[in-house]
């Protein structure tokens, strides 16, 4: 009965290691798997937050795209404007406008 005793205590060890063990490369492998989807996230984050500067970066140059329209409506509206225009684009002149040519 010593025998028999013994030999179930040896098995018993030998099971509680091999349970360690297992344990063990449980824990190692949910650590990896961890880390690598710990990294895939930072480089997402990293390529969002590149995205995001490019995309604020567009909003600021349509801001100041819509002013420079919205200045070119209120000019429009001016009576200069459109001398400006005339002068320029179809080369009216005032009656009392003198002009002078380059030969």
């Amino acid at each position: 009965m010593a025998a028999k005793k013994k030999r179930k205590a040896v098995r018993r060890k030998s099971q509680n290691r091999f349970s360690m063990i297992l344990v063990t490369a449980v824990v190692l492998l949910l650590l990896i798997m961890v880390g690598v989807k710990r990294i895939e996230i930072n480089q997402k984050m990293k390529a969002n937050q590149a995205q995001i500067a490019q995309l604020e970066k567009q909003i600021e140059e349509q801001k100041a795209k819509r002013h420079e329209i919205m200045q070119y409506e209120v000019d429009t509206h001016k009576k200069e404007f459109y001398e400006k225009m005339a002068h320029d684009k179809l080369g009216l002149v005032y009656p009392d406008e003198i002009i002078l040519k380059e030969n």
